[in-house]
């Protein structure tokens, strides 16, 4: 039988309660529906609620030069004629947030993230990643010539072993993190991964895609919160999430964009993103700043969620707007989550492999823009289940 191989892996993937698949949304700001049935999304990375802010979108329509030249697509790849004044404007505007030498966007974190590292080390250099950074980081790992390894999640004794162990083999030495760790909710110890990258005379590479937006006095993320984005020699971010739009970036000096610009195939290879996404980025980083009230709002959710499932006894991980709970199986997660769907909660399961066996859950994704009251509810509603 043709392609019978991956009819056994996806036969295996059923009989383990593991299979994926796309289903289709209709989302409006943290409502969902899904077919007749509307539910409260609590499974978006819309953490500033701005995905379905119509008043932003009106702004932006009222202000936009629809007159521009090839407005719905770059047609091409940025070094070739793809490279628009809309991208220029975003990436000056992303280095001076940053107090950086210069910025590059990528057409998305998950580019980002496979094509940097490859381009900016070869085998003279060693990777230390942590052991939970995002899949797109470990391909990144994978397609590079450089030597890695991974050290235990957010273990600063491990860290500093191999630092001690392998840092004098090598060239260079990045540390690769997360800020906000996008499985655990959880977040980096940022001000010690700076100590031993300055102790160890390393560079420090951190993603900050789940922050950005979130944290920090201008929505600058981990970084920002702690006064350290100098220590950090590549800040990753995206538009994706928080921000309501697409596309990732990285900002740092000029040696290390320059090179992405000549070395990563990610972003030579691929068709540039529209100038009208451009634009949409740029309008909404503008106001980055000014979206401390939403910021607020995510952390006081985010504080009564946490809270409340620690009076019901609840086993859950997180410091952050990201807050899984823990329910050991594949087959326990998917029908728990199934039974909130029926209560008119939407909250997807984490099966493994994504996650270790034993450690299955359920990830609750906050939202600015939800009430009190819908968080209230989903409480009771995991009570119930």
């Amino acid at each position: 039988m043709k392609f019978a191989n991956l009819s056994k892996a996806l036969s295996e993937l059923k009989k383990n309660n593991a299979f994926r698949q796309a289903r289709t949304f209709d989302v409006n700001g943290y409502a969902i529906k899904i077919n007749d049935s509307q539910l409260i999304n609590f499974s978006s990375n819309d953490y500033l609620g701005l995905a379905g802010n119509r008043d932003l979108q009106t702004q932006f329509f009222e202000q936009a030069d629809m007159a521009k030249n090839n407005w719905m697509s770059a047609s091409s790849s940025r070094p070739l004629t793809g490279t628009n004044s809309s991208h220029t404007q975003l990436e000056s505007l992303l280095a001076n947030s940053y107090g950086k030498t210069k910025a590059l966007l990528f057409n998305s974190g998950y580019h980002a993230n496979t094509g940097i590292l490859p381009s900016i080390t070869d085998e003279q250099d060693l990777i230390l990643a942590d052991k939970f950074v995002h899949a797109s980081l470990i391909d990144g790992l994978r397609l590079g010539n450089a030597k890695f390894k991974r050290f235990a999640h957010n273990n600063l004794e491990h860290l500093s072993q191999l630092l001690s162990t392998y840092r004098d083999q090598y060239r260079n030495v990045w540390i690769v993190s997360e800020s906000i760790f996008s499985m655990d909710g959880d977040i980096a110890p940022l001000a010690d991964l700076v100590a031993l990258k300055n102790k160890h005379q390393c560079s420090l590479y951190l993603d900050e895609a789940h922050a950005i937006g979130c944290l920090g006095k201008n929505g600058l993320g981990l970084a920002e919160q702690l006064n350290l984005i100098e220590e950090v020699d590549l800040i990753i971010g995206t538009f994706g999430k928080a921000l309501a739009g697409c596309g990732g970036f990285a900002v740092g000096n000029q040696t290390l964009i320059e090179s992405m610009i000549n070395f990563s195939r990610s972003w030579l290879f691929s068709t540039a993103l529209p100038p009208i996404n451009i634009e949409w980025n740029l309008f909404i980083w503008q106001q980055l700043a000014s979206f401390n009230h939403e910021r607020e709002n995510l952390s006081k959710l985010g504080y009564l969620f946490k809270s409340g499932l620690e009076k019901s006894n609840k086993e859950f991980l997180g410091d952050s707007h990201i807050v899984p709970v823990l329910e050991s199986g594949n087959e326990h997660v998917v029908a728990l989550s199934s039974s909130l769907e029926t209560k008119g909660i939407l909250a997807m399961p984490i099966r493994s492999p994504t996650v270790p066996k034993g450690a299955e859950r359920i990830r609750f994704s906050l939202t600015a823009n939800m009430t009190e009251e819908s968080v209230s509810h989903c409480l009771d509603c995991i009570n119930d289940c």
